[in-house]
């Protein structure tokens, strides 16, 4: 096992990681429910369109940071493991984690729309993309093996 001298810190890590996974899969639902008591006069719909916009390229990126700070920590720990040492769970969280705020940023501009005039639909699609890119990026199973899950 890479990083761990304990298999119960294995586990423990494991547990973790997807704990904090849950809390960001519950941030936009609730996202969603304080959007839904918003009561929002006529809107700027260029700027809805903006903050769409913004919405798709944050999911677009959170896949991209994924596979580039995934392969940077899998050639680190190569590295590492010549020097007898790893880091590689730590890494594999940090880059979980940051792909995740970046995931569920989208249900945040779905609540900015509706700030912005957007209707309820349009915020429940915004939540809808960000629940789905936050089920897809999953934590892996175990640190330890590979990442990709």
């Amino acid at each position: 096992m890479a990083g761990f001298e304990n298999p119960e810190d294995s586990v423990r890590s494991n547990r973790v990681l997807r704990i904090v996974w849950m809390a960001f899969l519950a941030c936009p639902v609730l996202y969603g429910v304080v959007g839904s008591f918003v009561q929002v006069k006529e809107g700027d719909d260029k700027v809805v369109l903006f903050v769409a916009l913004a919405a798709v390229v944050s999911f677009a990126v959170a896949f991209v940071v994924k596979h580039l700070l995934l392969n940077s920590a899998l050639e680190r720990d190569q590295q590492d493991r010549l020097e007898g040492r790893t880091k590689f769970p730590d890494r594999v969280a940090g880059v979980m984690i940051i792909v995740w705020l970046l995931t569920e940023s989208i249900g945040l501009f779905g609540l900015a729309s509706r700030f912005f005039g957007a209707d309820v639909k349009t915020m429940a699609g915004f939540i809808g993309l960000a629940i789905v890119g936050l089920l897809m990026h999953r934590p892996p199973r175990r640190i330890e093996e590979k990442p990709f899950g």
